[in-house]
């Protein structure tokens, strides 16, 4: 034990007599970071079972020991910055490397990097690797070491301590993520000691890497949720790239092809750019296929990135097809849409396709409209009171005839309400405050009370609509007490809770017979 400890600490000689004679630690300080070297090396080394707190307290010491180390060598050559600024001043611009004066000598010394420099990250790499291998690679000290090797721009490590996580942990969807990361983003070169960004450039970006990463992780876990949405959205950030690439050089293209030939250009470029986009979807679902929430992540993930909107009307598709007769499914369409709305969209039913082609009838059959005497399409879309067309209230209809249910009619109730509080809010704000987002719900004719009340109007009709077809459930009914106390119709509400309490009384009456 005594010749291992004394070997590891002979290797240090060099290093730390550099350090020395740099200035940057005094003898005394030389002396006591071996002994204490000396004393950690000795724990690690006992026969008894090593502890881990013993090899992660030496790791702490000894990087707090390398930032010691860089703060004083930026001092000195501070120091040595500020000396030669006012010899100059003085009219001395004598060289310092110029004589034998030792002084002299010295103060150029700290100029020039020696072993020293890197010394204690080699050795806090070496304590590292001893401690994976030590313990087989527990999953918290990888994950420190490779951000202490993001820290400190050690990216020729970063990639090793990646293969060997994910060899000794294949279903840890994170490191799979991290790696691929990594392979795909690069590292920005720079020189770590001096900080210097001015000749910094990103290296190692390879996408073939990365999406070999992701397949392989996909796979080992081939239900991993996480993992699918990270390729999904590793690809969207390469067709990101490929836009940004085409426009530059588009810029210095002097082509003068027509408007419609550029515009149809464009769609097929969009199109094969998010082809890899739409087959990752369709493994995905293929291989988690009754999970609504993680298609709407797809959605989300969309959000994130400019000009994905025929790749957002694919997924909604596919809700569509799928989920057509789910609560959940119209649900999510009717979100889908109110969020369009809001953000100056058109999103019919969810899916993009059945939009641009109801644009393009449009366009063909208005002349022919008003050449007959019709009113054009256009106006269709408007009622007597100057109300535009509300797809999200369309899919409601529609929803409430496709799936006739309690929860249903819940969802739908909610969805309403949650509109008219909207409203009733907006006209209660002042003129500074007026939310944007709800023009879409208010016409051209009337104010935020008069669009709360029409949407009070629809939910009523909501109501009677579920009692005539007899649909009734206690949350229904509880939905509506609350939407009638907010009205101030307390009889109403008290009448509805008396006959929802007799029809429990009655069902519970029959169950026991």
């Amino acid at each position: 034990m005594a010749e291992q400890v004394q070997s590891i600490l002979e290797r240090m000689v060099p290093p730390l007599k550099d350090l020395r004679n740099r200035g940057l630690f005094s003898p005394d300080e030389i002396r006591s970071i071996v002994e204490r070297r000396r004393r950690s090396e000795y724990l690690l080394q006992r026969r008894s079972a090593a502890r881990k707190s013993d090899y992660l307290r030496y790791i702490e010491e000894e990087i707090l020991l390398e930032k010691l180390r860089k703060l004083r060598k930026e001092k000195v050559l501070t120091d040595r910055r500020n000396e030669r600024m006012s010899r100059h001043a003085d009219g001395d611009f004598s060289d310092d490397s110029d004589g034998d004066d030792e002084a002299n000598k010295r103060k150029h010394a700290y100029q020039t990097s020696g072993p020293g420099d890197s010394h204690i990250l080699s050795h806090i790499h070496f304590l590292y690797q001893r401690t994976l291998k030590k313990f087989h690679y527990p999953l918290d000290i990888l994950l420190n070491y490779a951000n202490f090797s993001k820290e400190h721009k050690s990216f020729h490590m970063l990639g090793r301590i990646y293969a060997e996580g994910l060899q000794h942990h294949p279903r840890e969807d994170g490191l799979w993520i991290e790696a691929a990361s990594f392979e795909y983003f690069g590292y920005v070169a720079q020189d770590y000691e001096n900080g210097n960004e001015a000749n910094a450039k990103v290296v190692g970006s390879s996408i073939r890497n990365a999406r070999v990463l992701m397949q392989r992780g996909l796979r080992i876990n081939k239900t991993s949720k996480e993992l699918w949405l990270q390729h999904f959205a590793l690809e969207l950030h390469y067709v990101q790239k490929l836009r940004g690439r085409r426009e530059i050089l588009e810029l210095g293209d002097g082509s003068n092809d027509s408007e419609d030939d550029e515009d149809t250009a464009q769609d097929e470029k969009e199109t094969s750019s998010l082809l890899p986009c739409q087959i990752i979807f369709k493994n995905a679902i293929k291989a988690i296929p009754n999970d609504i929430q993680f298609r709407l992540r797809f959605v989300e993930a969309c959000g994130m990135f400019p000009q994905t909107k025929q790749l957002e009307g694919h997924i909604m598709e596919s809700v569509t097809r799928d989920f057509g007769e789910s609560v959940e499914g119209w649900v999510a369409r009717i979100s889908y849409a109110e969020e369009g709305m809001q953000n100056g969209e058109k999103r019919n039913m969810g899916f993009l396709s059945k939009a641009i082609d109801d644009a393009d009838e449009h366009s063909d059959s208005s002349d022919e409209e008003k050449s007959e005497g019709r009113p054009a399409k256009k106006a269709r879309i408007e009622s007597e009171s100057g109300i535009s067309e509300d797809p999200a209230l369309e899919l409601l209809h529609e929803a409430l005839e496709a799936v006739p249910t309690p929860k249903m009619y819940l969802e739908c109730s909610r969805f309403l309400q949650l509109r008219i509080q909207r409203l009733l809010d907006e006209g209660q704000s002042s003129d500074e405050d007026k939310d944007e987002g709800l023009s879409h719900l208010i016409g051209t004719d009337e104010d935020a009370k008069v669009a709360a009340k029409r949407h009070s109007g629809l939910l009523e009709e909501l109501y009677q609509n579920a009692k005539e077809k007899n649909i009734s459930s206690t949350n229904l009914a509880l939905d509506q007490v609350e939407y009638l106390c907010n009205e101030r119709q307390y009889q109403k509400a008290e009448e509805l809770l008396s006959n929802a309490a007799d029809s429990s009384a009655a069902g519970g009456n029959n169950d026991a017979r």
